[in-house]
């Protein structure tokens, strides 16, 4: 699946919402999702939670196509770990490292959008060197892969 963007920023969150926030805020300044996609993105978090904790913990928050303007990424590197609940378990929490925030305009390729994510964050070797690359470094790479 071809992205229009990916987005790379780095900063720090008190919590998954805060996560969730400078991800969607980001999509939106670049005019890839609507101004209801946040507010969807932070709604749909609390009914399907979307922390994965694979070896580096990540998150996949995402929501409908209707809040969606461009096929986008944007993936958060934090600062600080954030504490996200699992996919696998709503009742766990896991702290993770990135959150990968996909912006897909239709629904049904969703799923297509999020085993290519998947195959990045099972790479756990190149996630915990992207911990400590350059964001363009890290942006380049998957530019490469997704654009």
């Amino acid at each position: 699946m071809k992205l229009k963007e990916v987005l790379i920023i780095e900063g720090d969150a008190s919590n998954w919402q805060e996560a969730i926030s400078l991800t969607a805020d980001e999509l939106f300044n670049n005019g890839c999702v609507k101004n209801t996609f946040k507010e969807n993105c932070i709604l749909r978090e609390k009914q399907f939670p979307t922390g994965l904790p694979t070896n580096v913990a990540v998150a996949i928050p995402h929501t409908d196509a209707i809040h969606v303007i461009e096929n986008a990424v944007c993936i958060l590197k934090l600062k600080k770990k954030v504490l996200f609940n699992s996919m696998q378990d709503p009742n766990d929490t896991v702290n993770v490292d990135f959150v990968f925030n996909m912006s897909v305009v239709d629904d049904n390729k969703q799923l297509q959008m999020l085993q290519e994510i998947i195959k990045v964050v099972q790479d756990s070797n190149f996630l915990e060197k992207a911990k400590k690359m350059p964001l363009q470094d890290f942006k380049n790479i998957l530019q490469k892969q997704w654009l």
